[in-house]
């Protein structure tokens, strides 16, 4: 109905803001999402709220708030059996942990992304979900995890218009994949 179709425009606002970095605007708009969603019992736009809530305190150095945040929308996402959802969120859990130094947790997250990613039939999530764990594992086993993302990345994007390309991954994650660089935490992007 007309309070589902609220929520989901509410949800693409708050993304746009947050991607402008108006970020206290984008908040005010996840916030009531929530309202909106405890309403009427919309689980998956509650998750994506969460999802958006969580960045925005993720990206402010508030990475207690985030994990609360994304355990959450993890809950709801995984409820209502959203794959590709449910993959961004743990994408997102596992840069939140590498952030925190917490590396064997963060490759816990990255692997669920690469399972969820799997099962949602999104190579996005598996070629970020490789990519995390290349930056938190071992030596030996983060090129091979480099060079599967690199592989599946260049796949992908492969001839595709570079307008589309941009939407893919951040550009830093794309050029870190690409160059083989394995940073210490990986920027926030789904």
């Amino acid at each position: 109905g007309v309070r589902e179709y609220e929520q989901h425009l509410l949800c693409h606002l708050g993304e746009a803001l947050s991607l402008g970095g108006q970020l206290e605007e984008a908040e005010m708009r996840y916030r009531r999402v929530l309202e909106v969603g405890e309403a009427i019992g919309a689980m998956g736009a509650m998750a994506r709220a969460q999802e958006g809530l969580a960045e925005i305190a993720f990206k402010g150095g508030d990475a207690e708030t985030a994990t609360k945040l994304l355990r959450d929308a993890y809950e709801h996402a995984a409820t209502v059996e959203s794959r590709f959802l449910a993959g961004e969120i743990a994408l997102l859990r596992g840069r939140v942990h590498q952030s925190q130094g917490h590396s064997q947790v963060a490759a816990e997250w990255y692997e669920r992304t690469i399972k969820w990613g799997q099962d949602a039939s999104c190579p996005h999530l598996v070629v970020m979900g490789q990519y995390g764990l290349a930056c938190v594992v071992g030596t030996g086993d983060s090129q091979v995890r480099l060079k599967t993302a690199q592989s599946l990345l260049k796949a992908q994007v492969e001839g595709l218009d570079s307008a589309l390309v941009e939407g893919y991954c951040s550009i830093a994650d794309r050029g870190a994949i690409h160059l083989g660089t394995l940073p210490e935490a990986a920027t926030i992007r789904r």
